[in-house]
């Protein structure tokens, strides 16, 4: 399909004015400084400052194997579950414009989706919600070779983990005064699990009534699309900008050379035009005129 000029002088222009406008947004959001929230002046959370130097799950995973006192499966468990107890304080993380300014824009439509659910990404924040924190402690003991599975409640998230005697919930998050309980007793609303949740009783109580609990497959990416997009996104808040240029670029190419084709285009046709011409029909040319 052969585009005519006026369309490719408007997709040109078009392109340049977006290329135009991502690079200055792009320029803007690396040079201005934003301010981290602060931290809460009464934080009631096991929130330790000193852990905000862990920035990557590889980092967590070799102070979590420092901590474990025997080794033993649930000795991990427990040092991971403390590690992301201290890391975090209860509170949405989401990116800034200089960390993904893309992501950024579309939270503004859909909250959720500035909310960082990548476990590298939400390490580099202080304050993390029971999904995002639920998350990180999920990849811990992924990567030490657990298998785990995420739990999704009415207004909460909590993370499952496999141990030999069986399905144990950890709940980092709501600094429940337990380690961990029976997976199997949240499914039924055991008294014990409901004691843990005064504010959650009655949603726990209808979840599992209603079996609306959600098991989430064991060791699947708990927000495999939000993680897709993050990943996109990361990448065209620093190098869109440049796609754009070669895309204005070409289009600028391919404007010119149409011209070029135009203008020789007619000159042919002149040409043959004359060629066709003799003394002949200068008679006839005389009488046209008059």
């Amino acid at each position: 399909m052969v585009l005519p000029i006026r369309s490719l002088v408007l997709a040109r222009n078009t392109i340049w004015i977006l290329f135009i406008t991502i690079s200055l947004v792009t320029l803007f959001v690396h040079t201005r400084n934003y301010e981290r929230p602060m931290v809460p002046e009464k934080v009631t959370e096991l929130f330790d400052p000193h852990l905000q130097g862990v920035r990557s799950i590889d980092a967590a995973v070799t102070l979590v194997k420092q901590d474990a006192r025997s080794g033993s499966p649930y000795d991990i468990a427990l040092a991971a579950d403390l590690f992301v107890r201290n890391r975090f304080f209860h509170q949405y993380s989401e990116f800034r414009p200089d960390q993904n300014w893309i992501a950024w824009l579309l939270g503004k439509i859909w909250p959720q989706l500035s909310a960082p659910v990548l476990p590298d990404d939400i390490l580099q924040y202080r304050r993390a919600a029971c999904s995002q924190q639920s998350i990180v402690f999920m990849e811990i003991m992924k990567r030490l070779g657990f298998e785990v599975r995420a739990v999704g409640l009415t207004g909460h998230y909590v993370a499952a983990v496999k141990m030999p005697n069986g399905w144990q919930v950890f709940d980092a998050n709501m600094n429940i005064p337990v380690a961990s309980y029976p997976l199997a007793d949240l499914l039924s609303a055991n008294e014990s699990v409901l004691s843990l949740y005064p504010a959650l009783r009655e949603s726990i109580k209808v979840d599992a009534a209603r079996a609306r609990i959600d098991l989430r497959p064991i060791n699947a990416d708990p927000a495999p699309n939000a993680g897709l997009l993050h990943r996109v996104t990361a990448i065209a808040s620093n190098y869109l900008w440049i796609v754009m240029l070669s895309l204005a670029l070409a289009f600028s190419r391919a404007t010119e050379r149409r011209r070029k084709t135009d203008a020789c285009g007619q000159c042919d046709n002149r040409r043959s035009q004359l060629a066709g011409w003799s003394p002949a029909m200068l008679p006839l040319l005389l009488k046209s005129v008059r």
